[in-house]
């Protein structure tokens, strides 16, 4: 498992990288949403990226998790998102708003590495980083491939694979880079490890998940949890 340490430890290096860069470029960045900005919707309250968060199962399997429903309109005196988007639907930036109608964050949405990176921040002008989780997302043959959300120390990956029609499979990993009590030298699956994994077999009908099984693979396959039973 040394490869995925590695992995896992240069991913939450790059999140510096991306953050240096979005600080160092901001006025640019916001100044490309200004005048790429082409449609705009709005949801209920959500947790990460609301409905534009691509993962699969983070909503089968957390309890008291929302990705939020969408609104035909922005609503008064509530809570909601804000999610603008260019011309070919690409999203450039959330806005998370309380029922008082402030700005709570806003995620930002860059491109960097071959890959679409969703920043936290707060403030207008200038903008400030947030302190909560990057989002890294990464596509193949127009298709979710990677998500990960990432902070200082941890992230929480997911690993899609679409080979089969209406039947996912993804590869689920939580690390921790400097979890105390854990040893690097430690392969998956054995006390001690930084590491998690697991794998959920998703089942579709017309691009819906209909049924989720959830297993532990850090040691051996353990189904612990089955969605659209």
């Amino acid at each position: 498992m040394e490869n995925y340490y590695i992995a896992f430890d240069t991913l939450i290096k790059e999140r510096n990288d991306v953050l240096k860069y979005v600080v160092e470029h901001q006025t640019e960045i916001v100044s490309h949403i200004k005048t790429t900005i082409c449609y705009e919707l709005y949801s209920s309250p959500a947790d990460d990226l609301g409905i534009l968060t691509p993962s699969l199962i983070r909503d089968k399997i957390t309890n008291g998790y929302h990705k939020g429903r969408k609104l035909k309109k922005k609503p008064l005196n509530k809570g909601y998102i804000s999610y603008e988007l260019d011309n070919t639907m690409k999203p450039l930036r959330i806005r998370m708003y309380n029922k008082g109608g402030h700005l709570d964050v806003a995620f930002y949405f860059v491109d960097y590495n071959d890959a679409l990176f969703a920043i936290p921040c707060g403030g207008n002008k200038p903008f400030y980083l947030y302190p909560t989780d990057m989002h890294k997302i990464e596509y193949r043959k127009g298709q979710i491939w990677r998500y990960s959300t990432i902070t200082s120390n941890s992230l929480w990956q997911e690993v899609y694979d679409f080979e089969k029609e209406n039947y996912v499979e993804c590869k689920n990993y939580y690390y921790v880079s400097n979890l105390i009590g854990s040893n690097k030298e430690v392969p998956l699956g054995e006390t001690g490890s930084p590491l998690q994994a697991w794998l959920a077999k998703i089942y579709m009908i017309e691009n819906k998940v209909s049924r989720l099984l959830y297993y532990n693979i850090s040691n051996k396959e353990e189904l612990i949890y089955e969605y659209g039973k």
